[in-house]
């Protein structure tokens, strides 16, 4: 073989090698696009652990004996929350809350005249909501997955409208 068929054959078999690595890279890529991202730890079903839960007096949210939470991807990408607390009636009140996994201002079925929340996602299965009435700040909640994925930590803290601060847990285990 001479040195120009020589040339030759290393020129192809670089070229193949070349286009073979572009092929390789558009295909994860390609693939990579498509996959969705991994659920947050939070989607899933919350039931209050009341024993583990303390509350403080000038809560606005009140001490639950029972609250169930059911986080949910809906069709559109967002999270659905359905938050259920029996009545001591024996009926049971739900509030169905909607926001983005990335974040943002959260939508909610019949919310009074005047309030916002905002989820904030930290990082996953760790959220920030602030409570909002009138554009004014008046409850924050941090909500953490543990790292096992069986309970959920919602430590609430926040000024009543007199000032006086308040703090509670609520502590969830996964069902």
């Amino acid at each position: 073989m001479d040195n120009l068929t020589t040339t030759r054959s290393i020129a192809a078999n670089s070229l193949r090698a070349k286009v073979a690595a572009v092929m390789f890279v558009l295909t994860t890529l390609s693939s990579w696009a498509q996959t969705s991202p991994p659920a947050d730890p939070i989607i899933g079903t919350w039931k209050l652990n009341p024993a583990l839960t303390k509350t403080s007096p000038g809560m606005p949210i009140p001490p639950p004996s029972e609250r169930t939470e059911t986080y949910r991807q809906v069709d559109a990408g967002q999270i659905e929350l359905t938050v259920a607390t029996p009545s001591p009636n024996g009926s049971t009140t739900s509030s169905q809350l909607v926001f983005s996994p990335r974040g943002g201002v959260v939508t909610q079925k019949g919310a009074a005249a005047g309030q916002m929340l905002i989820e904030t996602r930290v990082g996953q299965g760790d959220w920030l909501v602030t409570y909002l009435a009138n554009g004014v700040q008046f409850l924050t909640m941090r909500k953490t997955v543990s790292s096992d994925g069986k309970s959920m930590r919602q430590i609430v803290t926040g000024v009543t409208p007199q000032g006086a601060a308040f703090e509670g847990l609520l502590v969830f285990d996964r069902q």
